[in-house]
């Protein structure tokens, strides 16, 4: 079902890219029937910049796993758009920009530096519109903090539907208020996985875990902080706590050990240090 979702949504990004495509087309066409037969400087690096555009969107449609050639033109729009003082479509290209990256998972991990040095760029390119006036400078800045706030407030409101896009330390986790179970077969986890799971819930600590499956303390580290990223919590006693509350349905082919049957309690959390 997940691969099912992953397809549907990259077919939606193939045909997000067709539109594209079309837009620039036209565009190019506008630029060649307005500017001819006198082309100026800034009519030839506008026709390059949509021509380089085309190339990386065909490239996308054909290699999907090159996310960036669908994100990046569209954020280097918006800041042609900002330095030319095009207040609207410089805020809906970094919003577009914005929105596709967040899709693609590119804030993940190390979100904050990457929004910042987005975020200082764009600003650079909008200050300089003060060579236009400060009216210019300051509409843009206030149209494009106005629809990227929107983008913000559905973050914050669909966030348990968009887990997966998002940086681990500000995830919810993927289940329903009304949901007394958790299924693990809706996670990306091995037997081994499982098991140390399972021996994390019921205080077993690392090295005890890595002895039983013969790797090393380390090993389990890793795989425990996998395990944390998936059910969006950062250590072993949020772990706990959070999985304590429901009822643990393992999946089809893994039987669960004996030693494990009990319900998990949370006073079997411990810290991550003390491994």
């Amino acid at each position: 079902m997940k691969d099912f979702d992953t397809q549907n949504k990259y077919n939606a990004e193939r045909w997000y890219a067709v539109v594209d495509i079309v837009l620039c087309l036209f565009l190019m066409g506008m630029y060649l029937f307005i500017a001819y037969p006198s082309f100026r400087r800034i009519d030839i690096v506008s026709l390059v910049g949509l021509g380089v555009c085309i190339v990386c969107f065909v490239v996308f449609i054909i290699k999907t796993d090159w996310w960036p050639l669908l994100v990046l033109p569209h954020y280097c729009f918006a800041l042609w758009m900002a330095f030319f003082g095009n207040v609207e479509l410089s805020a809906l290209s970094v919003l577009a920009a914005a929105g596709l990256a967040l899709v693609r998972g590119f804030f993940r991990e190390h979100w904050m530096p990457k929004v910042f040095v987005g975020i200082g760029v764009y600003l650079a390119f909008v200050i300089s519109q003060i060579r236009f006036s400060i009216i210019t400078m300051f509409s843009t800045l206030a149209c494009s903090i106005f629809l990227c706030g929107i983008l913000v407030v559905l973050v914050l409101e669909m966030r348990r539907s968009v887990r997966d896009m998002l940086p681990p330390e500000i995830r919810v986790p993927a289940k329903a208020e009304t949901q007394s179970e958790i299924f693990l077969a809706d996670y990306e986890l091995s037997q081994r996985d499982l098991y140390a799971l399972y021996a994390v819930l019921h205080g077993q600590t690392y090295p005890v875990i890595g002895d039983k499956l013969y790797c090393s303390t380390s090993t389990i580290k890793q795989i425990m902080r996998r395990i944390y990223q998936q059910f969006g919590v950062s250590d072993r006693s949020h772990f706990v706590e959070l999985l304590s509350q429901y009822k643990i349905v393992p999946p089809e082919w893994y039987r669960v050990p004996e030693e494990f049957s009990s319900p998990v309690q949370p006073a079997a959390a411990q810290t991550d240090s003390a491994d």
